[in-house]
């Protein structure tokens, strides 16, 4: 169990960003006044086996009018076969997050439920792969993210935290200004749950 535990971490950790993945939304909730959107996507690879990724979507509610996937699930109703990309997320100790249950649990190879940040949702299947503009800014902010982790651990200074993101940061800004303004909306949600995936 220590030895998947650790395997699925490596994998998750490189992968980061998974993309067109199909399954069944089930369980959408709205929170009391739009602060959020829960639901849980479901994929049945084979008999006995499920894997449930726990989606907890946060809404700027001054924002809720252009919220992406808030419009998104709109028009999608339980029980839907629905295309997603996002994050499973991790822990501080290198081991993925699971919703129910903790690593090392029996359950976590046939029933794993992983806490998992969405990035996009719809009914539609969608290309298995991103621009390559995008990609590159998508790179270029694991490696900022790559960077402030070393830093935390204790692995770099902060002289060479500041020295490294100021490069990176260059890099990043340079990536962007190639997008077009779907693909920096995308981009700009991948950040975020980056961003909520250190806290």
């Amino acid at each position: 169990m220590n030895k998947f535990e650790h395997d699925l971490f490596r994998y998750v950790d490189s992968a980061r960003l998974f993309i067109n993945w199909q399954g069944q939304i089930s369980d959408i909730k709205y929170r009391e006044n739009s602060t959020a959107v829960e639901f849980i996507i479901s994929y049945k690879p084979e008999k006995y086996r499920k894997i449930s990724f726990y989606c907890t979507h946060f809404i700027d509610p001054d924002s809720l009018q252009n919220d992406y996937i808030y419009n998104s699930l709109k028009n999608i109703s339980n029980y839907s076969t629905v295309y997603f990309d996002g994050i499973i997320r991790t822990n501080s100790n290198e081991t993925v997050k699971y919703h129910f249950g903790s690593p090392g649990n029996d359950l976590n190879i046939p029933y794993p439920s992983f806490e998992f940040s969405i990035i996009d949702i719809g009914t539609t299947s969608r290309s298995d792969s991103l621009s390559v503009n995008l990609q590159n800014a998508i790179d270029c902010n694991n490696k900022m993210i790559d960077v402030i982790n070393l830093n935390h651990h204790k692995k770099i200074s902060n002289k060479e935290l500041k020295e490294r993101y100021k490069k990176l940061e260059y890099e990043f800004d340079k990536a962007e200004t190639k997008l077009t303004k779907q693909e920096r909306d995308y981009l700009n949600r991948v950040i975020k749950a980056m961003v909520l995936n250190l806290s």
